[in-house]
């Protein structure tokens, strides 16, 4: 039995994450290996034994979880902008640190609004549906061109 401090990971990380994941020497990392959620009955298991849990937006840290919770329980981070699904009061009066990810997708929304107006705006969708269908017939002057961007303003 290890005397390393146990992390429990509620899912698996995406592939930089995970590589930095394994190769923590300081903990004795163990996980859920999927990318669909942890039933609750497991969660509440592993989080039996951890010293730290690193949690999804949808893994529910309420009463029935900290009570579940190995006393030594230290630490617990969700991998979200926000953390509507913890029980903040619960978790301050256990003392326990509590960490999230803020901003981290406030670039990728933006990307995401720009993709989605050129996309909008030159029809993309239903270029998409016509050259899936198999009913493309060539170049049009007529079909799909969809609206410029040129001259024109933007407010995100």
């Amino acid at each position: 039995m290890s005397s390393r401090p146990v992390l429990f990971v509620t899912r698996e990380l995406p592939a930089l994450a995970q590589r930095r994941l394994e190769a923590l020497t300081e903990v004795e990392v163990r996980q859920h290996r999927q990318i669909t959620a942890i039933g609750r009955s497991d969660l509440l298991q592993a989080v039996a034994s951890a010293d730290g849990l690193l949690c999804m937006l949808s893994d529910k840290i309420d009463n029935e979880l900290l009570q579940a919770a190995n006393p030594q329980l230290k630490v617990i981070s969700t991998c979200s902008v926000g953390y509507d699904h913890v029980d903040t009061d619960l978790v301050k009066q256990r003392g326990l640190k509590l960490g999230y990810t803020p901003n981290v997708l406030t670039d990728a929304t933006a990307d995401t609004t720009v993709l989605l107006a050129l996309m909008a705006s030159r029809r993309a969708k239903e270029a998409l549906d016509i050259v899936h269908s198999g009913r493309g017939g060539g170049f049009s002057l007529s079909t799909g061109l969809g609206t410029q961007f040129t001259d024109k303003t933007l407010g995100i």
